[in-house]
């Protein structure tokens, strides 16, 4: 598919959605596209970090790591 084939199947989807649903799936894009689809940097880790503040004694490179994994193997439509 062409990126304009797959620009309008994701507008018909998208079609009979309410204003808080379309702005809902946006965020979800937004997420997707830049924590998921970007290329594996150190800065991303760094900003995990500074997320919540001070994490102390809590292990956030192993919380981050079990969070990518997760995305990776998460499956639409078993979450349904």
């Amino acid at each position: 598919m062409t990126a304009k084939q797959l620009i309008e199947k994701i507008s018909s989807e998208m079609k009979d959605l309410s204003e808080p649903e379309v702005e809902k799936i946006l965020k979800m894009i937004h997420l997707v596209k830049s924590e998921f689809l970007k290329e594996k940097k150190k800065t991303s880790i760094e900003n995990f970090k500074k997320a919540k503040g001070s994490w102390k004694n809590i292990d956030v490179e192993s919380i981050y790591k079990n969070l990518n994994e997760d995305w990776i193997n998460w499956k639409p439509s078993a979450s349904v």
